[in-house]
């Protein structure tokens, strides 16, 4: 992700803290497995997943944020595959 939106160090450092602070909370969900997560766990790492991106895009330039929306699937959910042609 750093190269391809041209993160600077800056950036990368602040963007890893964020990362850094979920990632306990992502692991105790994945570490459940998919198959085993409640509705509930299912919303709840989908709003960490949302509050995360929109910590992210705070410290993103109005060009990075372009180009992070054409990297990130759009309009499939999240964790679902991309359809076949």
């Amino acid at each position: 992700m750093a190269e391809q939106l041209g993160l600077d160090a800056d950036q990368q450092a602040k963007i890893k803290a964020i990362f850094d602070k979920n990632a306990a909370k992502f692991k105790e969900m994945m570490d459940k497995g998919l198959a085993n997560l409640t509705d509930e766990d299912k919303t709840a790492m989908r709003e960490l997943f949302k509050s995360q991106m929109e910590e992210v895009g705070t410290i993103l330039t109005p060009e990075q944020k372009e180009k992070l929306k054409q990297l990130r699937p759009q309009g499939r959910g999240e964790g679902k595959p991309e359809p076949t042609k």
